[in-house]
């Protein structure tokens, strides 16, 4: 064999074997046809997040094949429809959004196609659910449906994702975890309000919705785990690769005794065929919109901003892609119609005031960021320079232990911000901590409360102070007024939020609580006289702070104590160490 001949072999066979090892260092993830509908004018406000939390995922885009139904006015179509028609100015938006994302994303993706269904001018109406999920509706899905499964056989697809317009996926490695699961029929738990989800725990012989004790361990996340589940929806991943996939169907016809509705017929197909359905929620994947229970657009808008705010709270934000910020409303920043927002938030606690500042923009509120007190820089040596002293005999009424540092940082910091509110001669404020949870509709029912105020002063006069969120400490019936959404409240915890006047931090001043300190959740309710300690009520005479509450209450803690993330800087800090106010003090750090 000549030295050339013998080259070349060598050289055939280093190729065979770089290529072998690079197959596999680098075998090629499986495709996924990722299939998106989209309503006509309903998901245009979530739609921006929906796109962003594609883009984002890890997964190869080389690999995935997007393909995107959107309902369609052929008048939006040609810029020529009623502007005054919400239907048509979002489904205008919706198809603006569309071609923005795709126009950026195109290059990436190994395919990104839209399917237009044309729609008549009388299409789609703002009617009530009872109308909305109607047989029409439901064909159309089934047949949406059908076709995507028919299109991912055509195209040879490993897997088909069928994803609702109105998910948000926060974790950019769901679609990655989901293939790696190995699960035929598998998704990701989504959060939404309240106990919706996309899966069902249980279900009865005739394919309904069945109640059990397994479905809360799965939602709370106090199981982990990928769970075997009757019912997923609105995100599924489907394997492709195996044969009982093809006899899979959304058609209820196509079955015996099923309701008429697709995700049913799904599921109940899959049993037949000896298909399992798993629910995974290891991770805090993503967020779904609640079931539609009427076409008020407005209630769209809301419950999408209540969707975003309890997202903040797991630490989670809606993707968005900046080719896309132009086209999602961001709302005009106020003060909530009173003269100053404040929010109190210690140096070193700066993922609160990042989630905090979150839910400010989320909202619209033009807040002021207070710095607080920080318990653990306070001494001895501070107490005496700014003349502080203690409530002879106070001790906690449940842990019987003195005032701990926190305790006093908490108060100094609410302290602080009534002087600032009376030098700045403001009539009114909101004074926050960093750690609120804003309940549903937060904005609207907000302004309902200020109206309340405003009729209850005109018959009852003046209001102090407003709790917005509050923890009651006794049995007690409290007094309803006359106004609607406020109640007179008894003995209560927390100042997480409240609403305080003039007036009011006046009359908590002048009383002068530095002299004889104990903690603001037992100061407030000896200042309008409702507290069950008179022995300690006595060393504040003047007790004519004139308290009212929201109710229902309009701010909750972000976590309690027990859950995972709860953290309290007044509870775990030092005790103060005070012979003379505390002689059996013998308290160790908590």
């Amino acid at each position: 064999m000549g030295k050339l001949q013998f080259l070349v072999i060598i050289i055939l066979v280093s190729s065979i074997l770089i290529s072998s090892i690079s197959c596999a260092l680098f075998k090629l993830k499986p495709t996924i046809e990722l299939v998106l509908s989209i309503h006509a004018y309903s998901k245009a406000k979530i739609l921006p997040y929906t796109l962003s939390s594609i883009e984002n995922q890890d997964y190869p885009k080389n690999r995935t094949r997007v393909t995107i139904y959107l309902d369609l006015y052929p008048d939006v179509l040609e810029a020529n429809f009623n502007r005054q028609d919400p239907r048509y100015e979002r489904n205008w938006l919706t198809l603006k959004i569309l071609k923005t994302w795709i126009r950026v994303n195109q290059p990436f993706y190994h395919d990104i196609s839209v399917n237009y269904n044309y729609l008549d001018p009388l299409d789609e109406p703002l009617v009530d659910l009872d109308e909305y999920w109607n047989p029409n509706r439901f064909n159309k899905i089934i047949k949406l449906k059908t076709i995507a499964f028919s299109q991912a056989r055509l195209d040879w697809a490993d897997y088909l994702l069928l994803m609702d317009s109105d998910v948000a996926l926060v974790n950019e490695e769901t679609l990655s975890h989901l293939v790696d699961s190995e699960k035929s029929l598998i998704a990701p738990m989504l959060y939404s309000l309240g106990t919706y989800s996309n899966y069902w725990a249980g279900m009865n012989e005739k394919g309904y919705y069945l109640r059990t004790n397994d479905y809360m361990p799965i939602l709370d996340r106090t199981k982990l785990g990928i769970f075997q589940v009757p019912m997923i929806h609105s995100c599924i991943l489907i394997d492709m690769r195996i044969s009982a996939s093809h006899q899979l169907t959304f058609n209820a016809t196509h079955l015996n005794n099923c309701p008429y509705d697709d995700i049913i017929a799904f599921a109940l197909s899959a049993k037949s065929q000896n298909l399992s359905m798993y629910i995974d929620n290891q991770e805090i994947w993503g967020y779904l919109m609640p079931s539609v229970e009427s076409m008020d657009l407005n209630r769209f808008d809301q419950e999408l901003i209540d969707l975003q705010l309890e997202a903040t709270i797991e630490g989670a934000f809606f993707p968005l892609s900046k080719e896309l910020i132009h086209l999602v409303d961001t709302p005009i920043k106020d003060k909530l119609g009173v003269d100053q927002v404040y929010i109190i938030n210690l140096e070193r606690r700066p993922e609160r005031k990042e989630s905090m500042a979150k839910r400010m923009n989320i909202l619209g509120i033009d807040a002021t960021f207070w710095k607080a007190v920080d318990g653990k820089l306070i001494n001895e040596e501070f107490l005496k320079e700014k003349g502080i002293k203690f409530l002879p005999n106070y001790e906690d009424p449940y842990h019987k232990r003195p005032m701990t540092y926190g305790e006093i940082g908490c108060f100094l910091s609410h302290y602080n911000v009534w002087l600032d509110m009376i030098s700045n001669n403001y009539s009114m404020v909101v004074i926050l901590e960093d750690d609120v949870r804003f309940e549903r509709s937060f904005r609207p029912r907000f302004n309902l409360l200020l109206e309340a105020i405003k009729t209850y002063e005109k018959s009852f006069g003046p209001a102090d102070l407003i709790y917005l969120g509050r923890k009651i400490q006794t049995d007690e019936s409290e007094s309803r007024t006359a106004i609607n959404g406020l109640i007179l409240p008894n003995y209560s915890y927390w100042t997480i939020g409240y609403v305080l006047t003039k007036l009011g931090a006046q009359r908590l001043i002048d009383s002068k609580p530095l002299e004889k300190l104990l903690p603001i959740d037992e100061y407030l309710p000896i200042m309008f006289d409702k507290h069950p300690n008179s022995d300690w009520s006595k060393y504040y005479p003047n007790r004519n702070l004139r308290a009212l509450s929201a109710s229902p209450l309009l701010i909750s803690p972000t976590h309690y104590v027990g859950d995972e993330q709860y953290i309290s800087d007044t509870e775990d800090s030092k005790q103060i160490i005070d012979a003379a106010f505390h002689p059996k003090n013998h308290h160790q750090e908590l």
